[in-house]
């Protein structure tokens, strides 16, 4: 390891090599965690348990991270899933809009199975995703993100 580099260097880089071989359920769920994440830390904005200084500074780090997995999902054929710095393409929360539905349909244990079957094979079998094709479906964002 790097002594130069700072613990969130080394995340990002541990992210990156995750995101190049992950199943496409595992790039899904780090989506989704750190989409969870970044409502967390608006809603202690909201309250005030945070300050605005503190909240920007956590909100830019997840969004980093989040972009890095957006990114991935182009190995999955979602065609240019990032527009612009922070804002992701209708094609991207189409495609997390399916899994994310399909997903709550599932137990906890039920996803993490799903998960470690994906990894265990190297692909995602297709009884262990969700029916029809992302394309069709809806393409609502899960976060609004404002000009930061």
């Amino acid at each position: 390891m790097n002594p130069k580099l700072n613990p969130p260097q080394i995340q990002a880089e541990n992210e990156t090599a995750f995101f190049l071989s992950a199943p496409e359920i595992s790039v899904f769920v780090s989506c989704c965690v750190l989409i969870n994440e970044l409502h967390g830390l608006e809603r202690s904005l909201q309250a005030g348990d945070i300050s605005p200084a503190c909240s920007q500074a956590k909100a830019s780090s997840l969004l980093t991270r989040l972009r890095a997995a957006v990114e991935a999902t182009q190995r999955f054929d979602v065609v240019c899933p990032i527009i612009e710095s922070d804002h992701f393409s209708p094609f991207f929360w189409r495609w997390f809009n399916w899994w994310d539905d399909y997903l709550k349909g599932l137990t906890p244990s039920q996803v993490a199975e799903a998960e470690r079957r994906a990894r265990e094979r190297g692909t995602l079998m297709e009884d262990l995703r969700p029916q029809g094709h992302w394309l069709a479906y809806r393409n609502d964002p899960a976060i609004a993100l404002e000009a930061r």
